[in-house]
């Protein structure tokens, strides 16, 4: 009842004031315009996408606005190779180019410059990830290693979130909805000038997500909620720029189970030098906390600054480099001794990095040869050095081919490389010999773990046949050795009634992977836009010993051999759009392979005013996507609709 009144304020206070519009509709742009969109995640620098040499893609902040997606998960499920499953109703496993789970470790994640994978396993808290979408200016994804700039852990690709700046979101944005499962939803915005030469904009906002089932009706009890505010400064004084920001967020996940909480502030600072440099200092500082009521809670704080300088050499060499430096401590608290055990209550980490990268015009306008390597020293594995060789050649305007060759290193995490933690993994096991008893699987850190590595070969192919199609093919062979996989060490604790039966995080895997990746962009008639991207994978992992080979395995089983998705936005009418897609994922593992359907119906009565009806996973009542990641119910993703008005004044 409270947000049938306020949908209905809001659109009487919007009729009646005049609206400033801070959205860039998609629709309105040509598809030379979309061709021409800058990134900045491949070489740190600016470039146009059909410039880059990587597999790169752009989600649009109006592409998740016209969508109706609430989270950045959903929002990447269009992406060609990017493997999306949602476990439960807060809980992703997100992985680029296989290797996914609830743990998904080599994929690269940032937020306006703020690295937020954790170090406790290499993976992402994607219940903790929130912006306030309305000022969401895009999300670059990077399929394929990104290390050469972005260091360990950009193996099997880079996520950069980055948001939009202050002077672009003056005024203020309203919204509210909910739905069967969105269950509530709410925000505000305000932006506005302190000076001619500084903007600033401060939000809040808060969701509440519903519960997921069992096949058998029965409820996983993951409900979820979060609030998070925060502010963002940009001041501009001639040709330096400062942005200062910062976020605070709190929340109770899984039926108050977890609580989770933080805050960040970054600051950067760049400006020109000379007649085609410039340089740019970042720092910023970021504390998590999240206590699970049945297993840990940690506290993290990290402190992170930077340093990037980019200029031109001779009028054919654009050299950028850059150092940093970072420093972790982590916190942790058994809170069930009987599932998990805390031997180092705090741990230290510091990693120095350096990184030089060179793009030299071979044929001026046509043909760029770019190499580079990244230098990391850290506490856990020592010195890394992460190369990379890119060629890119235009043979006409409307095409562009490229290839690389790069060698990556993710760096194990705490749980896995710091003797800080067991975890007891496993129901009680009857182990007959050598000394014949019940005994628990526990798993230990291991202080000799090496860095897992890929050696990945890319290509890709650009090109617009006619005006209004873009097409974008990549194709890749990845090497990878030293993969970590869970073994027993051979030590066996008898006790009574139960042992302990020890396994550890052991360098015993390998393997090879290629596959291909379709993007197709289409404008068959004005204001209609179609989308189609469609994704191979082959992997033939192996193990040096049979548990290796089980992980293997699932690993394998684990990443769908086919994804097909296909995504249209029509402006049917003065004020109305349609957004609607379907998508297909192949078997994961014992989860059959499906199909699936949203739609998005949005009226915009006022300039300022639009009101959405969504509808997600409209083919199915529910169905699974992806299996629990510590043992638990297999839950499934519902069908739900949602509605949502947002007000810009």
């Amino acid at each position: 009842m409270g947000i049938c009144a306020g949908f209905s304020a809001a659109f009487v206070l919007a009729s009646a004031l005049p609206a400033q519009e801070d959205d860039v509709d998609l629709l309105e742009l040509s598809l030379d315009d979309l061709l021409n969109l800058e990134v900045t995640s491949v070489s740190k620098k600016a470039q146009k996408i059909t410039d880059a040499p990587a597999a790169i893609a752009v989600v649009t902040g109006d592409d998740v606005r016209k969508t109706g997606v609430t989270n950045l998960g959903d929002a990447l499920r269009t992406v060609p190779g990017m493997q999306v499953g949602q476990i439960d109703s807060s809980t992703f496993a997100i992985s680029s180019r296989g290797f996914n789970n609830e743990f998904a470790n080599k994929l690269l994640v940032l937020i306006d410059g703020r690295s937020v994978y954790t170090p406790l396993f290499s993976g992402v808290y994607w219940d903790s990830q929130n912006v306030y979408l309305q000022d969401l200016a895009r999300m670059e994804v990077i399929r394929g290693p990104g290390a050469t700039v972005w260091g360990a852990n950009a193996v099997n690709g880079v996520i950069n979130v980055t948001t939009k700046s202050a002077k672009d979101t003056l005024g203020g944005h309203l919204y509210a909805g909910g739905g069967t499962l969105h269950e509530i939803m709410g925000g505000a915005r305000y932006g506005f000038e302190v000076d001619a030469n500084t903007h600033a904009r401060v939000y809040a906002m808060y969701k509440q997500e519903g519960d997921f089932e069992t096949a058998d009706g029965v409820s996983g009890n993951d409900n979820w909620d979060v609030t998070q505010g925060g502010f963002r400064v940009d001041h501009a004084n001639g040709e330096s720029h400062l942005t200062w920001q910062g976020d605070i967020y709190s929340g109770s996940v899984n039926d108050g189970g977890t609580d989770i909480d933080g805050y960040n502030t970054l600051a950067r600072w760049s400006r020109p030098v000379g007649t085609n440099g410039s340089i740019e200092i970042q720092g910023y500082y970021d504390h998590t906390a999240r206590d699970d009521a049945s297993l840990i809670n940690n506290r993290r704080d990290t402190f992170d600054i930077e340093f990037q300088h980019n200029f031109l050499v001779a009028e054919r060499h654009a050299i950028i480099w850059g150092a940093g430096y970072r420093n972790t401590v982590s916190k942790s608290e058994s809170r069930d001794p009987m599932v998990v055990q805390v031997y180092k209550d705090k741990v230290y980490t510091n990693l120095y990095s350096a990184f030089i990268q060179d793009e030299i015009a071979l044929v001026d306008g046509t043909t760029y040869l770019t190499i580079g390597s990244k230098f990391e020293q850290n506490d856990i594995t020592g010195f890394d050095v992460q190369p990379s060789i890119r060629i890119t050649h235009k043979p006409a305007e409307n095409q562009t081919l490229w290839a690389a060759v790069s060698r990556a290193v993710r760096t194990p995490s705490e749980v896995e490389g710091v003797e800080a933690i067991s975890l007891l993994i496993g129901g009680p096991r009857f182990i007959p010999e050598p000394v014949p008893g019940v005994y628990l699987p526990t798993l230990y850190g291991n202080h000799e773990a090496e860095d897992e590595e890929l050696l990945a070969v890319e290509g890709g192919y650009r090109f617009q046949p006619a005006e209004t199609v873009s097409v974008d093919v990549a194709v890749y062979y990845n090497d990878y050795d030293n993969l970590l996989t869970v073994q027993p060490n051979g030590v066996i604790v008898p006790g009574t009634p139960v042992g302990i039966l020890e396994e550890q995080f052991q360098n015993l895997g390998s393997g090879k992977q290629y596959g291909a990746e379709l993007a197709v962009t289409w404008f068959p008639v004005e204001k209609l836009q179609v989308t189609a991207a469609y994704a191979y994978i082959k992997s033939d992992l192996e193990g040096d010993d049979a548990n290796a080979q089980q992980w293997a395995e699932s690993m394998m089983a684990d990443t769908p051999s086919h994804q097909f998705n296909a995504r249209a936005y029509y402006d049917f009418a003065e004020n109305w759009s349609l957004m609607g897609q379907v998508r297909f994922v192949d078997d994961v593992g014992e989860i059959p392979s499906y199909f699936e359907a949203d739609l998005r119906l949005a009226f915009r009565p006022t300039p300022g005013l639009e009101v959405s009806v969504v509808g997600q996973n409209l083919l199915h009542d529910s169905h699974p996507e992806f299996r629990p990641g510590l043992g638990g119910a297999l839950l499934e993703v519902p069908r739900s609709v949602h509605g949502r008005i947002s007000w810009h004044f």
